[in-house]
């Protein structure tokens, strides 16, 4: 979907600040052509006085319906877009004991699931959507399904008042913010995080700018100085606004602030969290919720270096994949396939959610625990390309997943890194990538794209590769090329290696000596095997010495001419081979039958 941001000129619009009541005129934020769901346009301004941006369209958006979308977007949440790590961030000091939590705007209900089995606390939620009953459901949680209102019972009050991504869904934040510190005892405190409107700008990645945006559905986008404000009209005195990666985690009392609530999340608590979900007697009665706790899982203990039991972790993924789906997740080169964007609900049935981070973590895995960069190479492909897959999806529905525009990135670095460490020259994939923009190729956002072959070279020089010293060489590509082909193409061990002896054994065997050299020129431009340099000097070897034995010796000269250098006198069959050749009475060019007979006679 498109993005029109405003030019120095454009018009003002008047229109009542939900924060500060300013009635304008306000400057244009953005707009997004046809991406109202009442009006043509969305539109966003931003408050000139206490920079709020706001949509000028204030309806509020149905959560009620079950639709096949929502059932779709709800196991993708499930599986991976509840990133549940950030979501604790500003929990982290929360300690397990006697603790109460109203959570409003609950969802499914994975922040009071986790104060309950991590902490041992009591928590209760409030949300009119769908979502609640699934958490009733699934999680045995004690979720209200109608909104938390000034007029709602309320017979104890709480230790903590959690409100996430639920203050951009609001016409009026303010008043609500009033209402959320009913619930709070004298020394409560209230949390919530809400996405951070400050950067909303052209240069801001689309998979970050995306969520935050979601028109139709996001009409308060809070910058941290308008946080701020709201916070103090709704009668909050200690305010903590801290905003980190496209969001503001938000702390506010009546009394100081206690130390430690910008700590950020529990690794250690959340790790146990997960654990016990996973135990038979906490097994959620939902196997995509299920996948989703396990997934989460493996990626904590792939990040803070617990490879044993993070193996056993994938394993059981394995299974559960493959039955639910039929996906070999042990078999990473079936996963290196083309993207391939289709609905929202064929996407869900046909995959799961989190295949791309499930591959992209296994990477990670099989790179530092198993030290086996050819699997690594290839799960961190495939990545890649379910990452592309995921981001073309949710974008037919004006969305994004900031996970995935971090993981395909980073997926994509650990390729090329181990594909460079087998051998191959990644220096063409590269100039590929470095032709695409943000909505083509590995949709990388400008940084990303701009940053990756110095990232590689300083990383391959780390390591002590020679190809460090080229990785700035121009190379030439084909016009018709592109990096996802070329990709796949590298990234699959099991085709390359059945190519690479596919080309030695027809080269080495034919009796022919023109169709040796057309074999060998096939294999140099073999899509498999011609950013193998030293599979394809391996086969111009061969070929040279198929031809000797053919007593084809001026075509094997042209080999040597074009692919030949001395370190080949070092190579005992093709320097017995270049010896035949030396001695031949069959004409040869002068220069070669000199170069041959001083190697000869060293």
């Amino acid at each position: 979907m498109d993005i029109r941001w405003p030019s120095a000129d454009a018009p003002t619009i008047a229109a009542p600040c939900p924060v500060c009541g300013d009635a304008g005129p306000h400057a244009p934020t953005l707009t997004v052509p046809w991406g109202g769901p009442h009006d043509p346009d969305w539109v966003l301004l931003c408050c000139r006085q206490c920079t709020v941006r706001f949509s000028t369209d204030r309806t509020v958006g149905d959560y009620s319906h079950d639709t096949g979308v929502f059932i779709a977007a709800t196991d993708l949440y499930l599986e991976m877009g509840a990133g549940l790590d950030v979501m604790l961030e500003p929990m982290g000091w929360l300690k397990p004991g006697e603790g109460r939590l109203l959570d409003i705007g609950a969802n499914i209900g994975f922040i009071s699931d986790y104060v309950e089995v991590a902490l041992g606390w009591k928590a209760k939620g409030y949300d009119p959507s769908r979502a609640s009953e699934l958490g009733r459901q699934w999680l045995g949680l004690d979720i209200v399904p109608d909104y938390f209102t000034e007029d709602t019972p309320l017979p104890v009050t709480y230790d903590v008042v959690a409100a996430f991504e639920l203050l951009e869904h609001v016409p009026n934040p303010v008043p609500l913010l009033k209402t959320l510190s009913r619930g709070l005892n004298d020394t409560g405190i209230l949390v919530l995080t809400t996405p951070d409107g400050g950067v909303l700008k052209p240069e801001t990645p689309a998979s970050m700018m995306w969520p935050i945006i979601s028109p139709g559905s996001h009409m308060t986008l809070f910058t941290a100085a308008s946080m701020e404000t709201a916070l103090h009209a709704a009668g909050f005195t200690h305010v903590s606004v801290t905003p980190v990666a496209g969001i503001l985690r938000v702390h506010a009392s009546r009394v100081p602030l206690p130390a430690g609530v910008k700590d950020g999340c529990d690794r250690a608590l959340l790790r146990e969290y997960l654990r016990r979900r996973l135990t038979p007697e906490r097994l959620p009665k939902y196997d995509r919720l299920e996948n989703g706790f396990r997934y989460r899982l493996f990626k904590e203990l792939v990040n803070f270096g617990f490879p044993e039991e993070a193996q056993e972790v994938f394993k059981r993924m394995v299974a559960q994949v493959r039955a639910r789906f039929g996906i070999d997740l042990d078999d990473p080169e079936s996963l290196v396939v083309p993207p391939n964007p289709v609905d929202l609900e064929e996407f869900t049935r046909r995959e799961p959610g989190n295949l791309m981070t499930s591959l992209h973590f296994k990477s990670i895995l099989v790179n530092n625990a198993d030290n086996d960069a050819a699997r690594s190479a290839c799960y961190a492909a495939a990545a890649v390309l379910a990452g592309v897959t995921l981001r073309r999806v949710l974008q037919r529905l004006s969305m994004d997943n900031g996970e995935a525009g971090t993981a395909i990135p980073a997926a994509l670095r650990l390729a090329l890194q181990n594909l460079a460490v087998q051998g191959a020259d990644i220096r063409p994939l590269l100039t590929l990538v470095e032709a695409t923009d943000s909505t083509t190729g590995f949709m990388l956002n400008p940084a990303d794209r701009d940053a990756l072959r110095g990232d590689l070279k300083t990383t391959l020089g780390t390591l002590g590769m020679r190809q460090a010293e080229t990785l700035d060489q121009p190379v030439a590509v084909s016009p018709g090329d592109d990096c996802v082909t070329r990709l796949i193409n590298l990234a699959r061990p099991a085709a390359y290696q059945a190519a690479r002896q596919a080309a030695i054994d027809t080269i080495g065997s034919n009796r022919k000596p023109a169709k040796v050299l057309a074999l060998l020129d096939q294999a140099v431009s073999d899509p498999l095997l011609r950013d193998w340099p030293d599979t394809v000097t391996l086969c111009a070897k061969v070929a040279l010495i198929r031809l000797v034995r053919l007593r084809a010796h001026r075509l094997a000269a042209r080999v040597y001419e074009r692919w030949g250098d001395p370190s080949w006198h070092e190579d005992a069959p093709v320097a017995a081979a270049l010896a035949l050749m030396a001695e031949s009475r069959y004409p040869l060019p002068i220069r070669l039958y000199r170069r041959l007979r001083q190697r000869l006679a060293a």
